[in-house]
C-alpha cells in the first residue's frame, strides 16, 4: 500500500500545517540536549504515491530544499507507481539542492538510525559528487548544521564526516559502483554519537555491505545530538545537471 508518514510519540517537531489532526508535538528548549527519558522513536515512511509533499497532511517531511533544484512526484516512472524526482542544475555560485527535510527533537549522543530506500540515476546523468542523506544538527548552537552525510563518489557510497571536523570520508573503493539505468536498493545503520569507540556506520547496496566504519558520527560537545534528517539531492558539485529517482523511503531513529 503506498503510504507517507512521520509517526512518533513525543519526539516531532514539524509545520503544523504538514501533521495529521491529533499528532502531539513536544519541544525541548534548544539550549540543553533531550534526556532519553523525554523521546521515543520516530519513524518516517514515505513511498510518494501522492502528489503532496509538503505541506499537507499526514505528510512525512517538514520542508524542502529546492536551490537551482526541484522535487517533484511522479504517478509512473521507471516500472514504478508513485516516485520522487529530484532535478539540481550545474553547480555555479551556489551549491544546488533538490531535497526533503525531516525535523524532529534532538537525538543524543549513542541514538540509533536505521534508514533505506530505493534510488535510479537514469543513462547520461552523473553518479559522482551527489550527497543524498544528511544527518545534520540545526539547534546546537553551531554554525553549519554538523552532521555526517550519505553521498556518491563515482557511483560508490561513502560517508562525509567534514561537517564534525574530521577531513577523510570513509570510503572503500573496491566496493560495487552503483549504475545507471537500473533501481538499486541502499540500507543505513549507523550509530550516532560524539565518542570514537562509539559510533559507527555500516552500508549496503543491494543487500551487500559496501561500507563499513567506526569513528564519531558527531561533533563532540555538551550538545552533541541531530533533529534534521535531509533526503533527496541535498547537494551536488557537478558541472552539469543530476537527476535520481527515489522510492519506498523508510527511517527509524531511536534515542538509545
Amino acid at each position: 500500500m503506498k503510504r507517507a508518514a512521520l509517526v512518533s510519540g513525543l519526539a516531532l517537531l514539524a509545520a503544523t500545517s504538514c501533521l495529521a489532526a491529533g499528532a502531539r508535538i513536544a519541544a525541548g528548549d534548544g539550549k540543553e540536549p533531550l534526556g532519553s527519558e523525554a523521546l521515543s522513536d520516530i519513524s518516517i515512511e514515505d513511498d510518494f504515491a501522492t502528489t503532496c509533499i509538503v505541506p499537507c497532511a499526514h505528510a512525512a517531511w517538514a520542508d524542502t530544499q529546492q536551490i537551482q533544484g526541484k522535487i517533484i512526484t511522479l504517478a509512473k516512472a521507471e516500472g514504478r507507481n508513485g516516485v520522487l524526482m529530484a532535478k539540481a542544475g550545474a553547480r555555479r555560485t551556489v551549491v544546488p539542492k533538490a531535497g526533503l527535510i525531516a525535523r524532529f527533537a534532538r537525538m543524543p549522543s549513542g541514538s540509533r538510525l536505521t534508514a533505506s530506500f530505493d534510488l535510479f540515476v537514469p543513462r547520461g546523468y552523473p553518479v559522482n559528487s551527489i550527497h543524498l542523506m544528511d544527518l545534520e544538527c540545526a539547534s546546537c548552537g553551531v554554525s553549519g548544521n554538523p552532521g555526517v552525510r550519505l553521498y556518491l563518489r563515482h557511483g560508490r557510497l561513502r560517508v562525509d564526516r567534514s561537517k564534525i571536523g574530521i577531513e577523510h570520508a570513509w570510503a572503500n573503493d573496491d566496493a560495487p559502483a552503483l549504475q545507471q539505468g537500473r533501481w538499486h536498493h541502499i540500507n543505513v545503520n549507523a550509530v550516532m554519537s560524539a565518542d570514537d569507540a562509539a559510533g559507527s556506520v555500516d552500508v549496503r547496496l543491494d543487500g551487500a555491505r559496501v561500507l563499513s566504519g567506526t569513528g564519531r558520527t558527531l561533533l563532540p560537545g555538551r550538545m552533541a545530538g541531530f533533529d534534521r534528517l535531509q533526503f533527496g539531492i541535498t547537494a551536488t558539485s557537478n558541472d552539469t545537471e543530476v537527476r535520481a529517482l527515489f522510492d519506498r523511503f523508510e527511517a527509524r531513529v531511536s534515542p538509545r
